[in-house]
Order: structure tokens, then C-alpha cells, then sequence
């Protein structure tokens, strides 16, 4: 996963200019073929083109530094919590991480990227990954889930300030779900502003005698304000998790691990 060309062709993935060059290309395949991914953790796996997803995705190089973080915190036998799978990238990556002595909870409610994430996992033989197609927030039952600008982009309604496109999902949290499964060893999240709500919803396992580490997504200085917050007061000790030294616009990660006894 840390070879040169993996790093070269992320690092050019993420120039702008590179960028679009690289998207233009990666149109040119046809839709629904299954290419083999060439780099990073997912390397090796199946992946059915869907220029739905960001292309990044099959190329192997979606942040590489989040891929890199996961494969040094997981192990065979751990439990993984995807939360915001979408098309099951990182989903991937953890089920070879774990093992078949390990398992995935990947949890998308939207419903397209449900059907992908599913039809991955058959394709590469995949069987310790289980999809949970419900919202996570900080209560359980139904909310609206409002159409983002692209696939990866959807997220529960927040009120009435919220606008555009909703299908109803279902909701759960964390803690309700831990309650009647196996609990996490890891949780990702990556839920588009919603991650605030969700960690609220997971105090239990927050305050558990075993913790979680936590790598989540934050997309806006208060969302991350809050999420620390929330984090140092069950105390955990942060990181941030950089992309490259050449792209620096993705430092928007954060590695969050439980210290002996609530110290930092």
C-alpha cells in the first residue's frame, strides 16, 4: 500500500489539473465493468465501474492516509463499524484487515448506494461484511434523507431549514445497535455533518470498560469543535490524519483512541 506508485498517482489524483485529466480517462471505461483495483489496501479486489462514485474508488487511491490509518488499527477478529459506507471502499479494505474471524457492519441508508455496496461484496466473494441499511443519529426510528450533490454526499434532515429531495429511512444509534450485536472495536464515520448527533447517541459505548477508537470525518470547524468536545470529555486523546505532504486540503480526518482511564 505504501509503494511510490501508490503515493504518485494519489498525490496526482488530487491536483486539480491532474485531476480532471485522470476523471476524463477513467470515463472512458464502460459502465458496470468490473476492473481490478491496483493499489492501496483494497489492492487485488473486484470493483464494478460506476461513474455514480468518485473513480478514486477503483483506482485504489481514495485517502490513502484514512486507508493507511486503518490498516495499522485493525486486526484479525476485530469488530469494524463502517458508518457512511457508501459504495463500500473502505468496506473492502477492513473485511481484509479483520479476517474471517472478524466482522463489518457497514451501515448506508441510502438506497443506490445499498445495492452497490451489496453487489461488491459479491463479486469478490466477500462474507464477513454486513450492511445495515439504516441513518445513524442520536435516536432511533425514522427521519429523512435528503439527496446530496452525489451519492456520497446524502444525509439525514437536520429540520426545517433542510431542503430539497427526502426519502424516508430508518434510524438507529450506535448504542442501540452495540446493544444487540457484536461492539465495536473501531467506528469510521463519515456521515456529512451528522457525526455530532451519532457520537451522542453511542455514550454508552463512549464510557464503556472498551471504548472504540474512532476515526471520523469532520466538515466544518463546529462540527470538529463539537466532536472534540464530546471526545476529551470521555477521554480520548486526538490526531489529526494527513493525506501527503504534497496534498494538504484533506486534513479533515480525526483519529480519536481511549486512554487508560479517562487520562490524556
Amino acid at each position: 500500500m505504501n509503494s511510490i506508485r501508490t503515493r504518485i498517482l494519489h498525490d496526482l489524483y488530487y491536483l486539480p489539473l491532474c485531476r480532471r485529466l485522470i476523471r476524463r480517462w477513467a470515463m472512458r471505461f464502460e459502465e458496470g465493468k468490473v476492473v481490478t483495483i491496483p493499489c492501496g489496501a483494497a489492492r487485488g479486489r473486484l470493483w464494478r465501474v460506476n461513474h455514480g462514485f468518485v473513480s478514486a474508488y477503483w483506482l485504489g487511491v481514495y485517502e490513502l492516509g484514512v486507508q493507511r490509518v486503518l490498516a495499522s488499527i485493525l486486526w484479525p477478529g476485530a469488530i469494524f463499524y463502517d458508518v457512511g459506507a457508501n459504495a463500500g471502499f473502505f468496506s473492502v479494505c477492513a473485511a481484509q484487515s479483520v479476517g474471517t474471524q472478524g466482522t463489518v457492519f457497514a451501515f448506508e441508508p441510502e438506497s443506490r448506494c445499498v445495492t452497490v455496496l451489496l453487489d461488491l461484496m459479491s463479486i469478490n466473494g466477500i462474507a464477513n461484511v454486513r450492511v445495515v441499511d439504516s441513518a445513524v443519529s442520536d435516536e432511533c426510528g425514522v427521519g429523512w434523507l435528503l439527496n446530496g450533490r452525489d451519492r456520497s454526499t446524502s444525509r439525514l434532515s437536520t429540520g426545517a431549514v433542510d431542503q430539497g429531495p427526502a426519502v424516508r429511512t430508518s434510524v438507529t444509534t450506535l448504542d442501540e445497535f452495540a446493544g444487540t450485536h457484536a461492539a465495536p472495536d473501531v467506528v469510521k464515520m463519515d456521515i456529512e455533518g451528522g457525526e455530532v448527533k451519532a457520537l451522542q447517541g453511542a455514550s454508552g459505548l463512549l464510557h464503556s470498560a472498551h471504548p472504540p477508537t474512532w476515526l471520523i470525518e469532520v466538515h466544518s470547524k463546529a462540527c470538529r469543535d463539537a466532536v472534540e468536545r464530546i471526545l476529551l470529555v470521555a477521554g480520548y486523546r486526538m490526531w489529526c490524519v494527513a493525506e501527503s505532504r504534497l496534498v494538504t486540503r484533506r486534513g479533515n480526518h480525526l483519529l480519536a483512541v481511549a486512554q487508560p482511564n479517562g487520562s490524556l
